[in-house]
């Protein structure tokens, strides 16, 4: 779980190893200021995107205290102390980092449940209690003693700059802090709800709809986010749109570095998977066919901060397995404490996070009874991890409902399906319709589709690479990861669901991909003598050949219509097959000169596999408007405006606790079966809200519709028809004030202003206070 040795030998090796000669020392505090500067490089460069979005400075110094002193300090303390150094200080820093994410939920849950929220921030203080342990505390202060080589530190760190860039390019400053007239993508505003439930209340209710009893969601990212507004005080909507996702995206490379740099024994291994994980393109060269899949997207919340959690699990995993030269030995107590944390942190993070990895364990776990090696451990993690994966599915998992098993059903997503066969496909057939039999099209659309979904997770087709790769095939660590991989692609290919959420299964095992890809490369070069030089000559060549034809790609016109599409098709198809067969031939060529003692060439065809994945991100990043400038472009509107000023004036003067009743419920249409996801008076104000929009609760998923006509009579006529019992009613259900709009469809009757206190209007919002 570090760049070099397990900590057990780590520590062996400090009490054998003679002291350093003064040129080492000097060397070593030379790259331990490098790796200050790069990092202090891409700290300021976060910090910079947030300030140029117009993050309040107050709210980006504590969010970056936040961090420090709330994350990575009692986190790496935990970490250490239980099993000690990790090989590096980014190791030790960045693995107690994402430890410190999970101890951070169980102590909001013992905050929630004694109701001494506001006394969170002192939490790391009981960490504090592991150094009264003479030995806990020796490991604690034990300084690591690994220091990455400049190349891979700048490498790591610009890859660490490239998520940043990314996420500023095309997060930051899209969406405007409240009051603006500008509209939220609907997920910001809904998950702004659950924070301020966490904020309040454990276990979660659905304060969108609070007659739905307990919220059925992966609801751990969203009581992190609660954890860093109780602790900072800084306002949820400028903690969801601002302060919380650069930190973790950048932790979950730095994570993917040391996997990669563990898993390889090579600082360069770490560098390289780094910089293939910041990429959310793998080829630039059919923009309008292979598109982005953006695993680093903040407005799937619970996405990005699976990713670190789940890095870190299978670092903790590998360990347990062990490389195949180490002896066989029992797993540490602190080990396994540590494994279990991650396990439940994962469980809640991201339904499709545990599912994934199980896979992975049990195929190493089948490998290993064909090998007859750590059968045992594998057999009790893999049964372990079963029971925490139903178990988390059971409690804290969310959007099965509108989840269906289709064949192929993420084809319909692509842009070419979309323009070929329909817009609105049927998610409800076993298979999807139309791949084979589009008139005008035939067999060529699956053929193309099914290449480019290949060609855009690249990364998770590492999982052949034990089947063909002595080094790999003998050590069960790259069986777990390519099980991963295998296992993501499964129900990525079998399920249907409305938001196409079958995505984030390979969106997730992304990483293990990347390390796996790296990590044979590492083998090829360190197995063929002489093959470095010209491994660096065809990542260059097939980087600059990507910088130049890629540029060209993306800036050149999209196809449209039918015919064009159709023609941009089997040019796609023509191209794929003549870049295969080229990489064919190299590879062909290099094990012929492999067979006449020349093994230079190996790793070569892998090597022009990956550089263009690297390059693909920043021209992607670099070609895409600037995100600021898109949200300035749109058009705010007036009634958008009117909502997010009432919420403010609900957030100062309403209770956090009292129930609000509103009779704005759909995006589009009306009624019990409209398109409702308005959320803004539970996400920008705060509040639960008796009805406000169904759209994500499980019933109404599967239904599509409200399915309770007599609360939705009730809440409305509220609004229309206001009477004495109307409203008292609604007080027996709680509610002690009503939120109405005033917009084309939505009505507030004026006798309201005699049955009740009008505390608030703006001219299209009206707050009423029940007597």
């Amino acid at each position: 779980m570090g760049t070099s040795v397990s900590g057990e030998a780590t520590q062996q090796r400090m009490r054998t190893t003679p002291p350093f000669s003064p040129a080492e020392t000097h060397g070593a505090r030379r790259r331990a200021v490098l790796a200050v500067v790069v990092w202090s490089v891409v700290l300021a460069a976060a910090l910079a995107s947030a300030l140029r979005a117009g993050a309040p400075p107050v709210d980006v110094a504590r969010s970056l205290l936040y961090w420090a002193g709330a994350l990575v300090l009692p986190g790496t303390v935990v970490l250490k102390a239980l099993v000690g150094t990790r090989g590096s200080w980014l190791a030790d820093l960045a693995c107690g980092a994402g430890l410190g994410l999970v101890l951070e939920l169980f102590a909001w849950v013992g905050a929630s449940l004694t109701d001494l929220r506001g006394l969170l921030w002192a939490w790391p203080l009981a960490t504090a209690s592991v150094l009264l342990l003479p030995r806990a505390r020796a490991r604690v202060l034990r300084r690591p003693p690994h220091r990455a080589a400049a190349g891979p530190t700048v490498a790591t760190g610009l890859a660490a700059l490239l998520a940043v860039w990314h996420l500023d390019s095309s997060f930051m400053g899209s969406w405007a802090l409240p009051p603006s007239g500008r509209p939220w993508f609907q997920d910001l505003l809904w998950h702004m709800g659950l924070v301020h439930e966490a904020m309040r209340s454990f276990p979660l209710g659905t304060p969108q709809v609070v007659g739905d009893g307990l919220l059925q969601y992966h609801w751990f990212s969203d009581a992190h986010l609660a954890a860093q507004a109780l602790i900072t005080g800084t306002a949820v909507p400028v903690v969801v749109l601002r302060t919380w996702f650069m930190p973790v995206a950048v932790l979950f490379v730095a994570l993917t570095a040391v996997l990669g740099a563990r898993l390889s024994r090579s600082d360069w291994g770490g560098a390289g998977a780094a910089l293939l994980v910041s990429s959310i393109l793998s080829a630039p060269f059919w923009p309008g066919i292979v598109t982005a899949g953006n695993h680093l997207n903040p407005l799937s919340p619970s996405q990005l901060y699976a990713l670190p959690l789940t890095v870190l699990f299978v670092l903790v995993l590998c360990e347990i397995v062990g490389a195949p030269t180490r002896p066989v030995t029992r797993p540490s107590p602190g080990l396994v404490v540590v494994a279990v944390l991650l396990a439940v942190g994962c469980a809640g993070a991201k339904s499709s996070a545990l599912p994934v990895v199980l896979g992975g364990v049990v195929t190493s776990l089948l490998v290993a009874l064909v090998m007859r090696r750590r059968r045992l451990v594998l057999a009790v993690t893999a049964a372990a991890l079963a029971v925490v994966t139903l178990a988390g599915l059971r409690l804290v998992a969310g959007g099965g409902a509108s989840s269906g098993f289709q064949l192929l059903s993420a084809m319909s997503l692509l842009p070419p399906y979309r323009t070929l066969v329909t817009a609105k496909p049927d998610l409800d057939r076993p298979w999807l319709d139309g791949l084979v039999h589009t008139p005008g099209v035939g067999p060529l659309l699956l053929v193309a589709l099914a290449l480019a979904l290949c060609i855009a997770y690249v990364r998770l087709l590492s999982f052949v690479l034990p089947f063909l790769q002595r080094s790999l095939r003998r050590d069960l660590r790259a069986w777990l990861l390519a099980g991963t991989c295998a296992v993501s692609v499964v129900p990525f290919l079998v399920l249907s669901h409305t938001g196409y959420s079958q995505f984030y299964f390979v969106q997730g095992a992304i990483p293990f991909g990347a390390v796996l890809w790296v990590w044979s490369l590492v083998e090829l070069v360190r197995r063929s003598p002489g093959s470095r030089p010209v491994t660096v000559a065809a990542l260059a060549v097939g980087a600059l050949v990507t910088a130049v034809v890629g540029q060209m790609a993306l800036s050149a016109p999209r196809a449209t219509d039918r015919t064009a599409v159709l023609a941009s098709l089997s040019t796609f198809v023509l191209q794929v097959g003549a870049v295969a067969a080229a990489l064919l031939v190299v590879l062909a060529f290099a094990l012929s000169r492999r067979r006449r003692g020349d093994a230079r060439w190996v790793p070569v065809t892998t090597a022009l596999l990956l550089s263009p994945i690297v390059v693909s991100g920043v021209l992607l990043t670099a070609n895409r408007p600037d995100a600021q400038q898109v949200s300035a472009s749109v058009r705010p509107s007036v009634q958008v405006l009117a909502q997010t000023q009432a919420a403010e004036w609900i957030s100062r003067h309403v209770p956090d606790d009292d129930l609000v009743a509103t009779n704005d419920h759909c995006s589009t249409g009306s009624g019990p079966a409209c398109n409702s996801r308005q959320w803004w008076l539970s996400g920008i104000a705060g509040r639960r809200v008796l009805l406000e929009s169904w759209g994500y609760t499980p019933s109404a998923m599967r239904l599509e519709r409200f399915d309770d006509r007599a609360l939705y009579d009730l809440n409305q006529s509220a609004f229309v028809s206001p009477t004495p019992e109307v409203l008292a009613a609604l007080r027996r259900r709680g509610v002690s004030w009503l939120v109405g709009e005033r917009s084309p469809g939505l009505t507030v009757s004026r006798d309201l202003d005699r049955l009740a206190d009008r505390r608030y209007d703006n001219g299209r919002v009206v707050v009423y206070r029940l007597r």
